[in-house]
């Protein structure tokens, strides 16, 4: 877990004490009182005294604003901490001063005598013996778990203060001294909170499942879990995506993960291919980061203190699964190219719930029979042909996108803006780009058993040179198609650009508004960067995703490419197929 911590000093909003006093009274109807007599103005009061001639009873609330925790923090510790003001009409009577809470109501804020009322209130918070409260020093009662649990994160924190022998009802005229009570000065109440934020990092391996089980069943590992770093996506919009690669180092010290060790906790499942989930809490919201299979165990050791042997495990996606998967079987028919990426994770054995697969745009040819068909190569071609993209998302689910899911929703709006003006988000770090290297001006594609088709831009290649890119092998059932291949992709490369190439951030310098979205945004998602003094503003689409985690730190990097780029009019589809909305047609 990695967190950053704040300490703060809440001073009390409002207190006040309440006595209930009669002449002279008995302590079952004073004890029970809805109400108290009078509001005290002069100290803060706990405890309770009777004789012949009197009895009285005090009870103090304390009202403190803590709206300046955020929702996401947890709350690691605090301390109620009060000045005595006078401890002479303690009497040796024995009690201790306890926190207890009556929230959402009680007390009210500002304190009535309404709130003397002890049905009100219940728990133990915290306490302190009446015998360690001396004038006049300052105590501290350290809050218990329950009483952490009372703190309103952005909200308003209430306790009452009563006497330990008044929560349990016990008369103090049976007290050698008939009881008594301890005074607290009024100024100086303070509620001391440390809390942090950050996610929690949940380790999970499926040593008892197989690879393909559709609901692998899950060990959490994450105390042994040290650091890790993941990738997944591309560099760039033309590049293939890429299988994505995890590292995990854990603890060893026990020895859980030495494949041979029958001692083990794991044994006799530490082996290559199990499955690998690597996920954060923030806020109660889970997020996956990667989902795949341990490609290798490597054993090492760190010489720190206390850590010793350590196993550094190496995973990686289903597309390592599918780069040693053959296809051998009857043939595809002619479909479309979501269908046949469904096919063949069938033909692989891929769960059905464990993909979100569009449709395609581009009907694609029927193969034949296919022998020693590298099931990724093909993949990849349909990808090609389709100008779609294929990946696995953080929860292992195989996610396929057309070349139009970039002109809808969610993708067509930017989720956050990443910049140096007041309300913008921070980065650490922004990585500019301005070459030649997706300069292309000459575009040509095949389709197998069709014709060369080419579209070129005679202007680009004088100012900068003729730039072919050439794809074949292609799988659209047209000629027609693949010239709007060609002019489509034109259109986007023939002119450079001062791009934005990636964005590091360091969500520890504003967890609560930066690990939502380093931990929520993935690939194809929309977001805008602006520096003033580059005169970047722009949007631009998430095309890898990196993460790096260790005790000290998380790291984001997002690789990038620019959505403007891919913002054609696409007929049919609404916010693109109207006229002056864009400019470039998208077949």
């Amino acid at each position: 877990m990695i967190q950053t911590y704040k300490n703060v000093e809440f001073a009390a909003s409002h207190v006040k004490a309440i006595e209930c006093l009669a002449i002279p009274g008995d302590w079952d109807t004073e004890h029970h009182a809805a109400s108290g007599t009078s509001l005290m103005n002069l100290f803060l009061y706990v405890g309770a005294y009777r004789d012949d001639v009197l009895t009285v009873i005090y009870r103090t609330g304390l009202i403190f604003d803590t709206s300046e925790i955020p929702e996401e923090a947890t709350i690691e510790s605090a301390k109620l901490k009060l000045t005595v003001a006078d401890d002479d009409n303690v009497h040796g009577y024995s009690f201790d001063v306890v926190v207890t809470e009556g929230m959402p109501d009680y007390p009210h804020n500002p304190v009535t005598v309404d709130d003397y009322d002890i049905t009100q209130y219940a728990g133990d918070g915290g306490s302190i013996d009446v015998a360690e409260c001396v004038e006049p020093n300052e105590i501290e009662i350290e809050l218990n778990s329950t009483g952490l649990s009372w703190i309103q994160k952005e909200g308003t924190t209430k306790f009452m203060l009563l006497a330990s022998t008044d929560i349990a009802d016990d008369d103090p005229y049976n007290d050698t001294g008939h009881g008594g009570w301890i005074e607290f000065a009024l100024t100086g109440v303070i509620l001391e909170i440390t809390w942090s934020i950050g996610p929690t990092v949940v380790t999970r391996v499926a040593f008892g499942s197989d690879p393909m089980d559709a609901a692998p069943v899950w060990d959490d590992i994450s105390g042994d879990m040290m650091q890790f770093s993941t990738k997944r996506g591309r560099q760039h919009e033309l590049n293939r995506m890429e299988a994505g690669v995890a590292m995990v180092e854990l603890k060893n010290t026990d020895g859980d993960y030495w494949p041979d060790n029958a001692g083990g906790s794991y044994y006799p499942d530490v082996l290559p291919r199990k499955r690998l989930n690597m996920r954060a809490v923030f806020g109660g919201t889970t997020y996956d980061l990667f989902t795949g299979f341990m490609r290798a165990w490597e054993p090492g050791w760190r010489g720190q203190a206390g850590i010793g042997a350590v196993m550094k495990a190496q995973a990686v996606d289903l597309f390592r699964n599918l780069a040693r998967f053959e296809l051998n079987n009857a043939g595809e028919a002619q479909e479309l190219s979501g269908a046949r990426v469904g096919n063949v994770l069938d033909e692989l054995g891929w769960p059905a719930g464990d993909r979100d697969l569009d449709n395609g745009q581009t009907t694609l040819q029927a193969t034949g029979a296919q022998a020693a068909v590298n099931s990724l190569d093909h993949l990849s071609v349909v990808q090609d042909s389709e100008m779609g993209l294929m990946f696995i998302a953080g929860d292992g689910d195989v996610q396929y996108q057309d070349r139009h899911a970039r002109l809808k929703s969610p993708f067509t709006v930017s989720q956050a803006t990443f910049g140096d003006d007041v309300g913008e988000q921070r980065y650490f770090e922004v990585e500019f780009s301005e070459d030649d290297e997706f300069i292309y001006n000459d575009i040509r594609r095949t389709r197998l058993g069709g014709n060369e088709q080419t579209s070129s831009d005679a202007t680009s290649q004088t100012t900068y040179g003729i730039s072919t890119r050439n794809l074949s092998g292609l799988l659209m059932v047209t000629d027609a198609e693949a010239l709007a291949h060609c002019q489509y992709e034109l259109a986007r490369y023939k002119d450079p650009a001062m791009r934005v190439r990636a964005i590091r951030i360091y969500p520890d310098l504003d967890p609560v508004n930066l690990y939502p979205l380093v931990l929520g945004l993935d690939i194809s998602d929309r977001i805008t960067v602006r520096l003033n003094q580059a005169s970047i503003d722009g949007d631009y689409h998430i095309e890898g995703v990196e993460h790096f985690y260790d005790n000290e730190r998380w790291v984001t990097r997002w690789e990038l490419s620019e959505a403007s780029s891919q913002s054609y009019w696409a007929i049919g589809v609404a916010g693109f197929g109207e006229i002056g909305e864009t400019t470039i047609l998208v077949y």
